[in-house]
């Protein structure tokens, strides 16, 4: 039992549940860790902003800023949170954000290309179990 535990500290695994190697999902790399707290952090300054825009803008403006801003907020934290936790449909919709940036020409262009660059590599793969 002891030598299993020394096998897991090695291989850079964290045991998930149960023993015997059984649920062993892969150590989360730091690139998917910076980049799910930057996701979290963009969601909680789009919050921000929807509700102080709101507070300080009454009436149609207000309105839409609200409209636009929290529900981009929440997509990002939520995103962000499950980003962080291994959830693969967020690594998906890393890759669809990724798609989306290549139009940015050209700050976006090269965040795009890294972005499904980093994604697709093998040990990011692994941690979100594909």
């Amino acid at each position: 039992m002891s030598d299993m535990g020394s096998d897991t500290v090695q291989s850079g695994m964290q045991p998930q549940s149960g023993n015997f190697g059984i649920g062993i999902k892969p150590k989360r790399p730091t690139g998917v860790a910076i980049l799910a707290i930057l996701q979290i952090l963009g969601g909680i300054a789009y919050l921000a902003i929807g509700i102080t825009s709101s507070a300080l803008l009454r009436g149609l403006m207000g309105g839409i800023l609200i409209v636009i801003f929290i529900p981009i907020g929440l997509f990002a934290l939520i995103t962000g949170i499950a980003l962080f936790t291994g959830k693969n449909w967020a690594r998906i919709l890393a890759l669809i954000g990724g798609i989306l940036d290549l139009i940015n020409i050209p700050v976006g262009t090269i965040i795009g290309i890294l972005m499904l660059w980093y994604f697709t590599r093998p040990k990011v793969k692994a941690y979100f179990g594909k």
